[in-house]
């Protein structure tokens, strides 16, 4: 892992077009056609856009750049201007200035320091070359790493084919949390499918294409802005196992339980925060461990298993972003979630307790009535990113800890978790115990197994304690 990661769209969103509607301006005029420049800009673009879409749809290919001349004589048929009356350099001059001279879109600049500042590494894929993306930037005075240059002429597909963000996908799968930002709606229509966390800036569109094409993650007005509101959700996301360990070690540090033995109890990533608030401690806070399908990992592990933890990490997450997230009332959420894989798997007092904390009162687009659940599905999504540093320092911590203080390790036997404690840290722990018929949501589908299971590790631990202390 390397971090958070953002890739952009970089034509229309990170460069608009208005030097080039100046200069298409002056040519139409000088040669009496009447039609608006930004009209004919519009339908010109439009056409190459349509153009380089259907061919990848049949699977004939070609370059964006390589379209831009006939979709401006079809654009000169459509708007009925003879196509004799502008001459082919003045056109050459055109297509040249859209390659290479866009405008830098206002606060370009502040916004990938922004997102730099915030550890972000600033990705690009769009319809033009890199070579000519990263002319774009070199004349705005922008570092941009030609290796960070994406292309659809690298897969061979024109946005928003699968493809595309497929390709985009394995680039950037190192990273921990991964943003696709546009000012297109419909080229985050593709990403989303593909499983990006999306960001959006208005700066092209209006609220139709919206409506149209669905939701963004994040949203902004301004491109500055967007980078604030991409690095300040997604912060919060990928560094929580570290601040909730930061979190629980203050706690334990403020000596409210001073006078208590403490039992540390986790379940799946938050194995991770527990162990991570050991750190600081002379010696460690708790006298007894229980991590219950904990998901860690070191590096080695990982790279071992690095595609199939990869896809099944996205798929999680394009999972719970695509999953239904409005209901007319909690008897409505309640009776879909008992109908619906992994709730009808669950305890029924698991899923009502669910149903009562998960969902907020809320009204519908039409201003009706309804629930929505309280946490934003983006928020829930980034809890599938892995901080593979976080988990593999927790990994860690159970060697350093194995002869400190009992730890104690359940499992579902049909858990597809890949955790460094089950598969080569075996002799680092007091015991692992595993729980038939369930598996990672073993929590979920067995609490009074999973309640018992405690009761049975901790309960000969205390009694062999207490026996000690009456016989003193």
């Amino acid at each position: 892992m390397s971090g958070p990661c953002v890739i952009f769209d970089v034509v229309g969103t990170c460069f608009g077009y208005d030097s080039v509607e100046d200069s298409l301006h002056d040519v139409l005029v000088s040669h009496a056609a009447t039609i608006p420049p930004k009209l004919f800009f519009s339908a010109w673009t439009s056409n190459a856009e349509l153009d380089f879409q259907r061919l990848s749809i049949v699977e004939k290919f070609r370059s964006h750049s390589s379209l831009l001349k006939n979709a401006f004589y079809k654009t000169m048929k459509d708007a009925e201007i003879p196509e004799a009356s502008i001459p082919g350099a003045d056109i050459d001059l055109l297509i040249e200035q859209y390659s290479h001279n866009l405008t830098p879109r206002p606060g370009l600049s502040e916004m990938i320091q922004i997102l730099r500042d915030g550890g972000f590494t600033v990705w690009c894929c769009s319809d033009a070359s890199p070579e000519r993306l990263r002319s774009y930037f070199e004349k705005a005075g922008i570092d941009m790493p030609l290796e960070n240059l994406l292309s659809c002429d690298m897969c061979g597909a024109a946005k928003p084919d699968a493809k595309v963000y497929q390709m985009a996908k394995q680039k950037l799968s190192h990273a921990d949390v991964t943003v696709f930002a546009a000012a297109h709606a419909w080229d985050l229509a593709g990403a989303r499918k593909e499983g990006f966390n999306t960001a959006y800036c208005s700066i092209f569109e209006d609220q139709s294409s919206v409506d149209l094409f669905g939701e963004p993650d994040v949203a902004a007005d301004t491109l500055p802005k967007l980078g604030s509101a991409i690095a300040s959700e997604s912060l919060v996301y990928t560094r929580a196992l570290d601040l909730w360990g930061e979190a629980t070690a203050r706690f334990l540090k403020s000596g409210v339980l001073a006078s208590h033995r403490l039992v540390g109890i986790a379940y799946s990533f938050g194995a991770v925060g527990l162990l991570i608030s050991i750190h600081g401690f002379n010696k460690c806070p708790y006298d007894d461990i229980i991590l219950i399908e904990p998901c860690m990992t070191d590096k080695q592990t990982w790279d071992a298993n690095r595609d199939e933890l990869h896809g099944a990490f996205s798929f999680y997450s394009k999972a719970v972003k695509h999953r239904r997230d409005i209901w007319a009332s909690k008897e409505d959420a309640h009776q879909y979630f008992t109908s619906k894989f992994p709730w009808n798997t669950w305890d029924p007092r698991t899923v009502a307790f669910f149903t009562k904390n998960v969902l907020k009162d809320s009204t519908d687009k039409d201003g009706k009535p309804c629930v929505v659940r309280k946490c934003p599905m983006i928020h829930e999504a980034w809890g599938f990113q892995v901080n593979l540093g976080a988990a593999g320092e927790a990994a860690e911590q159970i060697s350093k800890l194995s002869d400190k203080v009992p730890i104690h390790v359940v499992f579902g036997h049909k858990s597809v978790v890949i955790c460094v404690v089950d598969r080569k840290m075996r002799r680092n722990v007091a015991s692992i115990t595993t729980i038939l018929d369930v598996g990672h949501t073993i929590l979920q589908e067995l609490p009074d197994v999973v309640a018992t299971t405690i009761s049975q590790t901790l309960t000969p631990i205390y009694s062999t304690q207490a026996s000690s202390r009456s016989a003193l």
